[in-house]
């Protein structure tokens, strides 16, 4: 499965710190599924900025090591241009825009989007437990 992730929101809580659970969450994805990242701060496939703006507001240096798994993306208008709509995903995003969802409900993949609310700061856990709780129910 692809994962796309945004920063500001996602990654980051809305105090530009790392959300909660980064670490455990971002372990998590990269080792289980392709990652990319949907966020205005890789639009023409570089990640350098970026690493740097995490560093600045405090991603821990073990993190930003896995994110180095993380591929860049190159979109003009809208982070759903980077979705491969061919293939199950999941998109971490905080804010989609009307023409977003709109994309997503036009490839009948609305269910796709995890909205995290960057409010509480808590979403990445949120997801995390829900995945602890399928894998166990799986189990049973």
């Amino acid at each position: 499965m692809n994962i796309y992730l945004d920063v500001d929101g996602v990654i980051l809580d809305k105090h530009l710190k790392p959300s909660v659970c980064l670490h455990e969450f971002i372990s998590y994805v990269t080792s289980h599924h392709t990652c990319y990242w949907a966020t205005t701060h890789v639009v023409d496939g570089t990640t350098g900025h970026l690493f740097g703006y995490l560093r600045r507001n405090g991603v821990p240096e073990e993190t930003l090591e896995l994110m180095g798994q993380i591929r860049g993306t190159t979109w003009d208008m809208l982070k759903t241009e980077v979705i491969d709509f061919s293939t199950d995903f999941l998109w971490f995003e905080d804010m989609p825009t009307d023409q977003e969802r709109n994309t997503l409900k036009k490839h009948n993949a609305s269910d796709k989007l995890v909205w995290i609310d960057r409010e509480k700061g808590d979403g990445l856990c949120k997801w995390m437990q829900t995945q602890k709780k399928m894998k166990q129910s799986r189990l049973i």
